[in-house]
């Protein structure tokens, strides 16, 4: 096998790269593919509209072609807006920009809705033969769903309002809590050692410090911000279960669960199989955290569950060192699997930096079209490491979806994504572990 070279990251740039989407929200090309986007659904309504029934299976074919490529440029630009708003929730420009282009991205997802809409309503037997013909058969997947969520659509004009809805009300709610989080400031906690935490994930980090005190502080820290507002992100949430309610409702599912499910690819007997095992060895989880209380000498607080089992001495993991550290993980496993790693360091695919408004959390953002950015805010410590492992599984997983799958079967259901991402952070269990027996005792 190929020997891959690790990317150079002695002195790494925390922050991303976003030029391979626009330099700008001034630059040109953002305000002429927007247009352009525009009007190519415009000209495919005008060309299609009605016609599904006279169309052959490979102009269909084109027509899927086509279709896919608008959206793909609506991914393109919606992804800048949104990466920058991510990055930064206290960014006005970001969230203007964010605005204005989801209104104008809905729009188009509106003008061309028509066509799969029409493809579900031929004759199941139309479709069928439609399905099976050889010009289709890159779809066949896509196609295999559409028959599934036949039953569940609505007419047109109903799923446009509905779209044109979800902006100012489950999107809006979304963008909310993240505005209002991102906008808080946290009372500093102060190790032993000296560092002062103040963001969220530099709290949370410091929940898996050895002293049982700064675990505690940091713990009430995040806690007593969060409570304050208790009654807005209850309400939110609250509002974002009964819009899924009414919805699953709306649609005829027999419950949400069973719109979830099909969401998901996942049938109701393997749903409860996992659910009865989970439930089944839930001992497993008490008897955990036992051991790791008598091992700790006290009894387990929530602040407690990500705490070391003993006071050793912090790991502090720079950024780059952490990176070479996934990346000989991901070599020893393949040099070629690393190989597909490297660019998501060296062009500078990832937002690792902490900064206050950053959103909360970690994500893969894959932009079909080109690749995928990670975020996380890298909080120098092994969970960081494994945050970076797990993001990176699913930007890897997409760069094989790319070559592939086309736009209209590249989107998989979470059960099988989460695959991706764990395979990668038992990837770098593995090595971490048999790096550990092979180290000599101190």
């Amino acid at each position: 096998m190929p020997v891959v070279a690790l990317p150079q990251t002695a002195d790494p740039d925390l922050e991303w790269d976003l030029s391979d989407l626009y330099q700008g929200f001034r630059d040109p090309q953002f305000a002429q593919d927007l247009a352009a986007v525009q009007e190519r659904a415009r000209q495919f309504r005008h060309r299609y509209l009605g016609q599904i029934a006279q169309l052959r299976p490979a102009d269909i074919a084109t027509a899927l072609g086509e279709l896919e490529s608008i959206h793909t440029q609506c991914d393109k630009l919606g992804a800048y807006p949104q990466l920058r708003f991510a990055a930064d929730t206290r960014d006005s420009e970001a969230k203007r920009h964010l605005d204005r282009v989801q209104e104008a991205i809905t729009q188009v997802g509106n003008q061309v809705l028509f066509f799969t809409l029409d493809l579900q309503q031929l004759p199941p037997n139309a479709f069928a033969q439609l399905s099976a013909h050889p010009s289709l058969s890159p779809y066949a997947h896509f196609l295999s769903r559409l028959a599934q969520y036949r039953p569940h659509q609505l007419q047109e004009s109903i799923e446009q309002i509905l779209n044109e809805t979800q902006l100012t009300g489950r999107e809006a709610l979304i963008k909310l809590r993240q505005i209002h989080l991102g906008s808080q400031t946290f009372p500093a906690v102060t190790t032993p050692e000296g560092k002062t935490a103040t963001t969220e994930p530099e709290l949370n980090a410091l929940t898996r410090h050895r002293k049982p005190e700064v675990r505690l502080e940091a713990y009430r820290a995040v806690r007593r911000v969060l409570e304050d507002h208790n009654p807005l992100y209850g309400f939110i949430l609250n509002t974002l279960v009964q819009d899924h309610r009414l919805d699953s409702s709306r649609r005829g599912y027999d419950s949400t669960l069973a719109k979830q499910l099909l969401v998901d690819e996942v049938s109701l007997t393997v749903f409860d199989a996992v659910m009865d095992c989970t439930r089944d060895r839930f001992d497993l989880f008490q008897q955990y955290y036992r051991l790791k209380g008598r091992a700790m000498g006290r009894m387990i607080r929530l602040c407690d569950l990500y705490a070391p089992w003993q006071e050793e001495e912090e790991h502090h993991i720079p950024y780059g060192e952490g990176v070479e550290l996934l990346m000989q993980a991901l070599q020893e496993f393949s040099p070629v699997y690393a190989e597909q790693a490297k660019p998501f360091f060296e062009r500078r695919w990832v937002d690792a930096k902490v900064r206050p408004g950053k959103r909360g959390g970690a994500f893969c953002a894959p932009v079909n079209g080109l690749h995928s950015y990670l975020l996380l805010s890298y909080t120098h410590s092994y969970d960081s490491v494994f945050t970076l492992a797990h993001e990176l599984g699913h930007g890897i997983h997409f760069e094989r979806i790319q070559d592939h799958q086309s736009y209209l079967n590249s989107d998989p259901p979470m059960v099988m994504a989460e695959i991706a991402s764990t395979f990668n952070e038992l990837l770098l269990l593995d090595y971490l572990l048999k790096q550990n027996r092979s180290s000599p005792d101190p």
